[in-house]
């Protein structure tokens, strides 16, 4: 257990660090909507009150029927997903990209600044090489995926999957067909968040490819990360298709919102944007280490 730890104390602490901020979200929502049954409790005792003595009537007869009707409603799994990805978790989407490439960079600067390259490819082809490499950099791919799902056990347990209460009140940011079919909505935000992660790890690759300084790596890789963002948000998004075509599905080209899973646009055009953002990502990847000679001589220099 001692040598785990040591071999993974980075990526436990910021899944404990995460896991921590889940939990505490939850447990915030679940407060607050308890505080909100309590008060209701109380506006029917006074209403109850009110109307035995004949006082203030229409009002209470209002609220008491209105609540009556909201009482039919149970929670439900989306309204519980939108507030504590929205209003007590949102800095998850900025910080997920450092979240999984600082553990991650540290395993693969270590592999480059050692020069293991040179001595591996005696004993072994390049390909062996690349693909024991590359399963270093995607060990920690599950860190992401596993957070949404504690969350949404978590959702689960304490709502029901009727979108009722969400149409009724207007609390979840999905409106598409997805909420009606739960099962589905699962598998494809998993699906959404691993081509994020896998994205996000090649990224670092192609990153680290060139600069095998831990902390130059992850400087570079953020700025990178940032600059397509940018790149995306006004020079396509705002530029290109708003200024040229007049059109506004470029809203949906934004790679720090990924557990947002917008469906403004459909589900389709969702997945087929994080599609394509995960190919164009695989052939910078593969661009970058298809080159043995041009590998090893970089990891000679230990730039």
């Amino acid at each position: 257990m001692k040598k785990i730890f040591q071999s993974h104390w980075l990526i436990m602490i910021i899944f404990l660090f995460a896991l921590l901020c889940i939990l505490y979200s939850c447990f915030q929502f679940i407060e607050n909507q308890n505080k909100i049954e309590e008060f209701e409790q109380q506006q029917i005792s006074y209403c109850q009150s009110q109307l035995a003595k004949q006082e203030d009537v229409q009002y209470c007869q209002h609220y008491l029927s209105s609540i009556e009707e909201e009482n039919k409603l149970q929670l439900d799994f989306y309204t519980m997903m939108t507030d504590v990805l929205v209003f007590r978790i949102q800095f998850f989407n900025a910080i997920a990209f450092l979240m999984l490439i600082i553990p991650t960079l540290t395993v693969l600067c270590k592999i480059l600044k050692n020069k293991f390259i040179l001595n591996a490819c005696t004993r072994e082809s390049y390909q062996s090489f690349c693909k024991s490499f590359f399963s270093k950099a995607y060990r920690y791919v599950w860190l992401l995926p596993v957070l949404v799902a504690v969350l949404m056990i978590i959702c689960m347990t304490y709502t029901t999957f009727d979108p009722a209460y969400a149409l009724h009140f207007g609390s979840s940011i999905w409106k598409s067909n997805i909420i009606y079919h739960p099962i589905l909505f699962i598998l494809l935000y998993f699906l959404n968040i691993f081509l994020y992660s896998c994205s996000f790890i090649n990224l670092a690759l192609i990153i680290v490819r060139k600069t095998h300084h831990y902390l130059k790596a992850v400087i570079l890789s953020f700025v990178v990360y940032i600059g397509l963002e940018l790149f995306l948000e006004v020079v396509v998004n705002a530029l290109i298709l708003q200024g040229i075509f007049k059109v506004s599905i470029g809203h949906l080209f934004n790679i720090m919102n990924l557990f947002m899973f917008n469906d403004t646009f459909g589900i389709f055009a969702l997945l087929l944007f994080t599609i394509v953002i995960f190919i164009i990502s695989y052939i910078g990847v593969y661009f970058s280490y298809r080159d043995k000679e041009s590998f090893m001589i970089d990891c000679e220099k230990n730039c």
